[in-house]
């Protein structure tokens, strides 16, 4: 299924339970984003929830995060159209990939996270690219395809949008691939 926020209902039932009567739950609000020196004394029954993006979260494990996030390339070689892209890819200049998860970014929520001017960003970072390498080709993977159209049409340097991979559908795993042959 396509919805990536729907999850089927034995899989919320089990993390539920997991959560409410076989582990303590560490649920950190969206703005405390820093690392807590309590977390390599927690449980193996532990589940966290919320944003851990401090690099110090993950030091001494870097092999095995890359390990668990090696892709199976067989996975976009058995697809018609992700071939398609990633032999465009190889063909075209600079591939450089930017991901845009503006799904994150109009959460009220998350509005901790918004930079003042995003597109002045965006921008800043394609001149940047355009003045550093060689006939950069931007592709885009986003949750948002048309904003990225529209704010992406004016800047320097190609811009390839990648909307979908499979049955007009995203998919994280061909995208993540894709991305990481930039």
């Amino acid at each position: 299924e396509c919805n990536g926020n729907r999850r089927p209902l034995l899989s919320r039932i089990a993390r539920r339970r997991r959560e409410g009567t076989l582990a303590a739950v560490i649920d950190r609000p969206a703005n405390e984003i820093g690392y807590f020196p309590g977390l390599q004394q927690l449980g193996r029954r532990t589940v966290l929830k919320g944003h851990f993006i401090s690099p110090r979260f993950f030091a001494g494990n870097e092999d095995r995060i890359r390990q668990d996030l090696t892709l199976d390339i067989g996975v976009i070689h058995a697809d018609e159209v992700a071939n398609r892209v990633l032999a465009e890819m190889r063909s075209r200049g600079t591939p450089v990939a930017v991901h845009v998860r503006r799904g994150d970014l109009l959460n009220p929520e998350l509005n901790w996270l918004l930079l003042p001017d995003i597109e002045v960003y965006y921008r800043n970072a394609f001149k940047r690219l355009t003045e550093l390498l060689a006939e950069p080709v931007f592709w885009v993977f986003s949750d948002d395809p048309e904003w990225c159209r529209q704010t992406f049409a004016a800047f320097p340097g190609e811009v390839r949008i990648v909307d979908t991979l499979c049955d007009g559908c995203a998919n994280p795993v061909k995208e993540f691939y894709l991305m990481s042959q930039c």
